[in-house]
């Protein structure tokens, strides 16, 4: 297994641990990606608990992605991209599915 690859694994099982109170990571993935730019990207997609009103509070998300860019950096990886699903979405039943 690749460095890479541990670290990416270690950079999805911490962002599953993650609980910011209104925030709540249920699933995650985490795959090497390029920006447009050319430069290296981790794209991370996580599934969260479903929001209390209708979306997710602007500092918390603020926060996930500075732990999670952090983390990655710690890890040796490349900045990170996020995508968000709400638990009860079909996009995250979809994205998951065969995972």
């Amino acid at each position: 297994m690749s460095d890479e690859l541990v670290a990416r694994e270690a950079l999805k099982h911490f962002a599953e641990q993650i609980d910011l109170g209104e925030i709540v990571v249920r699933r995650a993935s985490a795959e090497p990606d390029i920006r447009q730019d050319g430069s290296p990207v981790t794209r991370m997609m996580l599934v969260l608990k479903d929001p209390d009103g209708d979306t997710w509070g602007v500092e918390p998300l603020r926060e996930l992605r500075t732990v999670l860019g952090r983390k990655a950096v710690e890890l040796g990886l490349s900045g990170v991209s996020l995508t968000l699903l709400d638990e009860s979405g079909p996009e995250a039943a979809e994205q998951f599915a065969e995972r």
